[in-house]
C-alpha cells in the first residue's frame, strides 16, 4: 500500500498495488566468471492497482480499479513463502526478546522455535540445512542410536527429515511457478527452460546456455545419413586446462573438440562430452549446435521429468490431527497463541480472552481435581521421545579413543594370545610323551621277541 498526505498532514490517497508492481533493474555484469547472487526476479511490472482518494464527510472513495494479471496467483498452500508471510507473530517476538535476555542470539532463538513447532511453516523462516548444526545434532541422535524402535525412529524421521525435504520441496515449487529469473540472453529457448525446468535445475541449464554463446564456435561440419556431425570447440573448457598445465606463447598446450551429432527432423542430439546421458541435462555443446540448426524452440524430448516442474503435484494443505497427546498439545497451543496474536493489539477482546481461559482453568480443576502424578522417568521419556530399554548393554569399541580402554583392549589382546600359546606348548608336551611312549613300546616289545627267540633255541 501507499499513502500520501495533503498539505494538513492527513491521508489524502492511498494506492493498493500488487507485490509484483515494477521491475528489477539489469544486472551490470552477468557470466560464468561473476559472482553474483541467484535470485527470482519477482517484480513483473503489474500494471493493476486499487486508488482510494478522501472525500471530505463521505470518506474514502474509489476513484479508479484496473484489473488484469500478467502473472499467476499464488495458491493458499503456497501463501506461506510470500513476502508477506515472513513475518514472526506477537508472541514469537516476545518469545525472541526474552531469549535475547538469557544471551541467546536470534538464530539459537529461531532454532528454539522450530524446535518447539516442529515446522517450518509457523515462524516466517525457511531451511538451511547445509550449516544448521542443530539439526545435523538431532540426526545424529536418530540415527546413531539403539534405543529407538522401529515405530519410533519412523515417527522421527518423518518429522525432522521428511518434513524438511517436503518444505525444500514446496520451495522450490513456489520459485518456479510463481517467480521469473533473471535472464542472461535474450533467447527464446532461455525463457522457455526457465518455464520447463525447476528453478534450481534451471539455473543449471542457463550456465550452460550461456557458455555456449562465449565459449563455443563450430571447427567442422560432415554429413552424416539424414543429418549432420559437428566438431565443436569449447574454449571454456580449453581455458580451464590452461590453468593447470603452462601455456606456451599465450597459446594453450590442449583444444579440447567434442563431436555432435545432429538430425533436426527427428530432434536428435547427442554429444561425445556425454553430459545428458550422466546427468539428464544437455550440454553447451548442443545448445550451439541447435543455434546453428535455426531450432528456435527447446526440445521437449530431452525435458526429464523428474527436473521438471510437473514432477510432484502440487502439495495440499493437510493440517495434523490425530490421537496422538503430542499432536493435541501441539494444536491446542497453535490455537491459543493464534488468538493471542489476533487480540494483541485489542485490549478489551484480549481481556475477554483472559476471562474464557480463566473460566477454562476453573472447568479443568473440577474435571481433574487430582492430577495423575507421573513417574519422573517416564515424563522425561516422553518429551524425549525414546523410552529407556530394559537391559542396558555396551560393547567396548574396535577402535578406543580413549587411553585407559585401549590399555585394557591391549591387556586383554596380550593375555588371549599368552592363554594360546600356553595351550599350544601344552600341545607340543602332549604330542612328544606320546610319541616318546609309542616308542618305548616298539622297543620293549622287540625286546621281548628277541628274548623269547633266544629262549626258544636254548630249549632246542
Amino acid at each position: 500500500m501507499k499513502a500520501f498526505k495533503n498539505k494538513d498532514d492527513n491521508l489524502d490517497l492511498k494506492y493498493f498495488v500488487c507485490s509484483k508492481e515494477g521491475t528489477n533493474p539489469a544486472p551490470e555484469k552477468v557470466g560464468p566468471k561473476s559472482k553474483q547472487r541467484k535470485h527470482s526476479s519477482k517484480p513483473t511490472d503489474y500494471k493493476a492497482a486499487f486508488r482510494l482518494k478522501y472525500v471530505e464527510g463521505r470518506g474514502y472513495w474509489c476513484y479508479e480499479f484496473i484489473e488484469g494479471h500478467n502473472h499467476s496467483l499464488v495458491k493458499e498452500e503456497d501463501s506461506v513463502f510470500l513476502v508477506s508471510s515472513r513475518d514472526v507473530s506477537y508472541t514469537q517476538q516476545a518469545f525472541l526478546y526474552q531469549a535475547s535476555q538469557v544471551n541467546l542470539g536470534p538464530v539459537k532463538g529461531f532454532n528454539l522455535l522450530r524446535v518447539i513447532y516442529r515446522e517450518y511453516d509457523f515462524i516466517g523462516v525457511g531451511p538451511d540445512l547445509a550449516k544448521d548444526e542443530t539439526f545435523k545434532r538431532r540426526i545424529s541422535d536418530i540415527v546413531w542410536t539403539d534405543r529407538i524402535e522401529p515405530e519410533e525412529f519412523e515417527d522421527l524421521w518423518e518429522c525432522f527429515v521428511v518434513g524438511c525435504q517436503k518444505f525444500a520441496q514446496r520451495k522450490n515449487d513456489h520459485d518456479s511457478r510463481y517467480t521469473i529469473p533473471d535472464f542472461h540472453t535474450e533467447l527464446q529457448i532461455e525463457k522457455e527452460a526457465s518455464e520447463l525446468y525447476t528453478r534450481s535445475t534451471f539455473f543449471d541449464v542457463q550456465t550452460e546456455i550461456y557458455a555456449y554463446v562465449i565459449s563455443c564456435m563450430s571447427v567442422s561440419v560432415s554429413d552424416v545419413d539424414s543429418g549432420k556431425k559437428y566438431v565443436i570447440q569449447d574454449t571454456g573448457e580449453d581455458e580451464k586446462i590452461s590453468r593447470r598445465h603452462r601455456i606456451v606463447k599465450g597459446k594453450p598446450l590442449y583444444d579440447v573438440f567434442y563431436e555432435v551429432l545432429c538430425k533436426p527432423s527427428e530432434e536428435l542430439y547427442q554429444c561425445t562430452c556425454n553430459r545428458f546421458e550422466s546427468y539428464g541435462l544437455l550440454c553447451r555443446h548442443i545448445f550451439y549446435v541447435i543455434r546453428l540448426s535455426k531450432v528456435k524452440t527447446f526440445p521437449r524430448k530431452y525435458v526429464l521429468r523428474r527436473w521438471s516442474q510437473d514432477s510432484l503435484p502440487p502439495a495440499s494443505v493437510i493440517q495434523a490431527s490425530g490421537d496422538n497427546p503430542d499432536i493435541i498439545l501441539r494444536e491446542i497451543f497453535r490455537s491459543v497463541e493464534y488468538c493471542v496474536n489476533r487480540y494483541a493489539n485489542e485490549p478489551e477482546l484480549l481481556q475477554k480472552f483472559r476471562d474464557h481461559q480463566v473460566q477454562l482453568m476453573a472447568k479443568a480443576d473440577a474435571d481433574v481435581p487430582i492430577p495423575k502424578k507421573t513417574n519422573k522417568r517416564d515424563r522425561i521419556a516422553s518429551i524425549l521421545g525414546v523410552s529407556q530399554p530394559e537391559e542396558i548393554v555396551v560393547n567396548i569399541p574396535k577402535q578406543a579413543k580413549c587411553n585407559a580402554i585401549r590399555a585394557q583392549v591391549a591387556a586383554k589382546k596380550a593375555s588371549d594370545k599368552a592363554a594360546v600359546r600356553e595351550m599350544k606348548q601344552k600341545e607340543r608336551l602332549a604330542a612328544k610323551k606320546a610319541r616318546l611312549a609309542e616308542k618305548n613300546a616298539s622297543v620293549l616289545a622287540a625286546k621281548k621277541a628277541r628274548m623269547a627267540e633266544k629262549n626258544a633255541c636254548v630249549v632246542s
